[in-house]
């Protein structure tokens, strides 16, 4: 019985995630938020009460656990640091792209998007993908991790570049999608 909830749960949020029309603007994006503030370079934006904060590891400037979600077995992490090499939007998403290998059948163009955008004084590239996550260990080895899902953003305030990005289960992902989008439009 649970099992059925659950998935009757996730459909409808997948239903009401494409009704939200997918876009990264202060404009369609209202959900109000009520975790602390991030101050990135002087702009500034509430996080999602549903985040717990954690330690971050250096270089990274904050460090969020999303909790959880529709059967995963493990939290997403969202990760905020200052990219000192300021490489442009689009070769961060070439860079992106390479995290991740598409399903079966899929191309990474076919399971990714890029939106770009203005916030307050930060140019936003924002960039969605999923499929398995090619995801690099301390020690060079990379572990495979399927089914999983990543939003980045790069924010670039003219003086300072900020990578924020967040990955994990794709079903996890999709529970804090909204909150995510409704982080980087709150920007100001």
């Amino acid at each position: 019985m649970k099992r059925i909830l659950t998935r009757v749960s996730f459909f409808c949020l997948s239903l009401a995630l494409f009704a939200s029309g997918e876009t990264v603007d202060a404009q369609s994006t209202k959900k109000a938020l009520t975790g602390p503030e991030m101050n990135l370079g002087g702009m500034k934006s509430k996080t999602s009460g549903k985040w717990k904060a954690d330690k971050p590891e250096k270089p990274e400037l904050y460090r969020y656990i999303m909790p959880k979600s529709f059967g995963d077995k493990v939290d997403a992490i969202l990760t905020v640091v200052e990219d000192p090499s300021k490489k442009s939007a689009d070769a961060l998403i070439s860079e992106w792209k390479a995290m991740f290998k598409p399903p079966k059948g899929k191309t990474i163009d076919s399971v990714a998007s890029v939106q770009k955008v203005k916030i307050g004084n930060a140019d936003i590239a924002y960039f969605e993908v999923h499929g398995t996550y090619l995801k690099k260990n301390a020690d060079g080895e990379t572990q495979e991790l399927p089914n999983y899902r990543m939003y980045v953003a790069r924010l670039d305030t003219g003086k300072n570049v900020y990578i924020v990005k967040a990955v994990g289960p794709y079903n996890t992902m999709t529970f804090h999608k909204i909150d995510f989008k409704s982080f980087l439009a709150s920007f100001k």
